[in-house]
């Protein structure tokens, strides 16, 4: 058996539980009754995205846990083909567990909105609402798989002390809504972008959806940048530092 094959059917069970919780919590939240409003309003539901982060959390120790195993460890001598291996893994559970989530989340959307599905408009920007929507959850679960990556670099280098910190306080700050936006209407340039990872888990005003796409894109090569120098020292140095 392969290991993404192997690593599905051990940790979907955790992965599934922790999500329904924040899937119900934000079916019953609030009383839209158009399909593409309802669908916005539980993908930014915090609750729902607290236990994603969770639900994240859950399945990246399953797979530090799974990696850590002597046996795999023997058939690997090279510690960055073992982490890559463990990245993509993570990358591509998270990627079909969200797509599962979606299923369900749009099923009870329909049941809620009794199959309106009438097109509106997002009212930030003149564009249908089920474009935006679509965006939206593809930049959820992007951010969610750096997430999970970087817990993985930050368990595996510090045994789980400063993983639990780190995900307890995205966690409390996304319950706060916490963030570094210096502007509180219309964000419309450079330095009004999102900083703090819990941010990009929120519907923010920008003057357009371009400028939306931008900051985006800037807050992925953000975390992407850090991923990179947390894999090449915590794994490339400490692999030639064993090749001395």
């Amino acid at each position: 058996m392969s290991l993404k094959k192997y690593s599905i059917k051990k940790i979907f069970l955790h992965f599934f539980i922790c999500s329904i919780i924040g899937l119900l919590i934000s079916f019953f939240s609030f009383s839209e009754i158009n399909f593409w409003n309802k669908v916005l309003e539980m993908i930014t539901n915090r609750w729902f995205v607290v236990t994603l982060l969770v639900a994240i959390s859950v399945l990246v120790n399953d797979v530090y846990n799974l990696y850590c195993n002597k046996n795999i460890m023997l058939r690997h001598t090279s510690l960055q083909i073992l982490i890559k291996k463990a990245i993509s893994d993570i990358s591509f559970l998270i990627f079909v567990y969200m797509l599962i989530i979606f299923l369900i989340l749009s099923i009870l959307a329909i049941i809620y909105c009794e199959g309106n599905f009438e097109v509106v408009n997002f009212s930030y920007y003149s564009m249908p609402l089920y474009i935006y929507n679509i965006f939206f959850y593809i930049r959820l679960i992007v951010f969610l798989i750096l997430i999970g990556i970087i817990e993985f670099i930050l368990k595996w280098k510090t045994n789980g002390v400063v993983t639990s910190i780190f995900t307890t306080m995205l966690i409390i700050l996304m319950l706060f809504g916490f963030d570094f936006v210096i502007s509180s209407n219309i964000i419309t340039k450079f330095s009004e972008f999102p900083i703090f990872i819990t941010s990009y888990f929120e519907v923010k005003p920008y003057f357009s959806f371009k400028l939306e796409l931008v900051a985006s894109f800037i807050q992925f090569l953000f975390w992407i940048f850090l991923i990179i120098i947390g894999y090449k020292n915590f794994f490339v140095k400490q692999q030639k530092d064993r090749m001395k």
